[in-house]
């Protein structure tokens, strides 16, 4: 299953078959050289020892097994397989075979029958840890999360220290959305093993992430930065949290700590891109993102973010070639056609850009932002009622959404219901009382309802927050 196991096969001296003394003595001396050999990862020589081992005694089972973990190790699953069946055919209850076996299945996605090997070593041998993790993971790959927990606890239950087992609880805990109990699981696996820090990190930091809990996110990544300081990905990963939290300057520190490290790791261009185009220093963040892109070309984020920099800078055709370029290596990536679909507006291709924004939605019904500046563009072409009714499926996923509030306000002030349409310009503004936009809005609001100095007065705020 893991190198652990196979050294396990290894070191295990059941010698079976009718063969000379002398024969039998010089295998031996070949088995022990291929253990030497797999110590020192020289896998290819050991194989070669284990392969003259056969041939010195072709029912040596633990040679057999030994060859097979070590095919199993080097993703040659159909020879593995083929080994542990003639160790299974010399000794049918070698339960290392069976677990081995398993796992070799379960590298060419055969669950199922990856499971049944694995039930046929704990039947032999209850509490072999290994099978009881190997058979989890078969089944959370089947989409079994609770059977698999029910696995990773029967060898936690056999080995409380069994670092992998927590890890994979972790991991089918977090299908089942039970998150803070998978963080648990993962904490638990890093005080038995601080080795396991990266492992530990990715998997913590991304479930934090998607949680929206980026001090979590942040504290996460000290920790392990405390354990292993030079863990760019950590540097990364703490940047990309800072900057979810508005903290832009700070992330970019992170980038170019991690950048100090390790100075062609392009996550972390793309990343420090992303924070200096929040700062409105569009062209070093576009630096950046070359950068970027000469390291990766098919780089697609780096090409995306590239796109809206220039569209920052109303350099729109620019912009345009980013964006295709981006959707020719993924033609399914969201923020790309969304991206697109805002600079076509920018072009005052207001068709062109709602199509853009319905294939965003096809591909992500949820996507906030593609409903909102679908409604804006909508407005641009007198589809008011369509426009309400795309800000409102925005608002109903995110009410808090201020583009939104404003597109909805200025339909509802197109169709002359500007009372209604006040409302949504306030609401916009008690959300983000620097948006411009629902200022201006709100001007032209209030100067329809003949409102003339609070009308002037926002439209100087709105006009005072564009100059900034």
């Amino acid at each position: 299953m893991n190198g652990k196991t196979l050294l396990t096969i290894l070191a295990l001296t059941l010698v079976t078959g009718s063969v000379s003394g002398e024969s039998e003595d010089e295998a031996e001396e070949w088995f022990d050289k291929a253990v030497a050999f797999y110590e020192e990862g020289e896998y290819v020589q050991a194989i070669e020892c284990l392969d003259y081992t056969l041939e010195l005694n072709p029912e040596y089972v633990d040679a057999w097994a030994g060859k097979a973990g070590i095919l199993f190790g080097l993703a040659k699953y159909d020879e593995a397989i083929e080994c542990y069946d003639s160790a299974l055919a010399l000794d049918p209850k070698h339960v290392n075979a069976w677990g081995g076996k398993g796992g070799a299945l379960w590298g060419l996605g055969k669950y199922d029958e990856a499971i049944g090997c694995f039930d046929r070593a704990l039947e032999l041998d209850a509490e072999l840890v290994e099978a009881w993790n190997g058979k989890g993971f078969a089944l959370y790959d089947l989409g079994k999360h609770d059977e698999a927990i029910e696995c990773y606890n029967r060898a936690l239950e056999v080995d409380p220290r069994y670092v992998m087992a927590w890890n994979n609880k972790g991991l089918a805990l977090a299908e089942l959305a039970k998150y803070d109990e998978a963080i648990n699981c993962w904490d638990r696996a890093l005080e038995l093993d601080t080795a396991q820090v990266r492992g530990w990190w990715y998997l913590k930091v991304e479930t934090l992430s998607d949680l929206g809990r980026h001090n979590e996110a942040i504290e996460c990544c000290d920790r392990a930065l405390e354990l292993d300081p030079e863990f760019v990905e950590a540097w990364n990963g703490k940047g990309v949290a800072l900057f979810s939290l508005g903290k832009h300057e700070e992330a970019i520190k992170c980038c170019d700590r991690a950048l100090e490290l390790d100075a062609e790791f392009v996550e972390a261009w793309n990343g420090k891109g992303v924070a200096l185009l929040y700062l409105g220093k569009h062209d070093e963040a576009i630096k950046c993102c070359d950068r970027a892109l000469e390291l990766d070309p098919e780089y697609v984020d780096a090409w995306n973010n590239k796109g809206f920099t220039l569209y920052g800078l109303g350099r729109y055709n620019e912009a345009l070639v980013c964006y295709d370029r981006a959707l020719e290596l993924d033609p399914e990536y969201v923020r790309a056609w969304n991206g697109k679909g805002i600079t076509l507006g920018g072009l005052d291709n207001y068709e062109e850009a709602i199509e853009c924004f319905d294939r965003t939605l096809e591909l992500d019904p949820e996507y906030v932002g593609a409903w909102s500046n679908k409604a804006g563009f909508l407005v641009c072409l007198g589809g008011y009622d369509e426009a309400i009714e795309c800000s409102d499926r925005a608002l109903e996923l995110e009410p808090g959404f201020k583009e939104a509030w404003n597109h909805k306000g200025l339909a509802l002030y197109c169709q002359g219901k500007y009372e209604e349409a006040l409302e949504c310009q306030e609401q916009a503004l008690k959300l983000d009382p620097y948006f411009a936009e629902a200022w201006y809005g709100k001007s032209d609001v209030l100067e329809e309802l003949n409102r003339l100095s609070e009308a002037a007065e926002c439209y100087e705020k709105a006009e005072e927050l564009k100059n900034k």
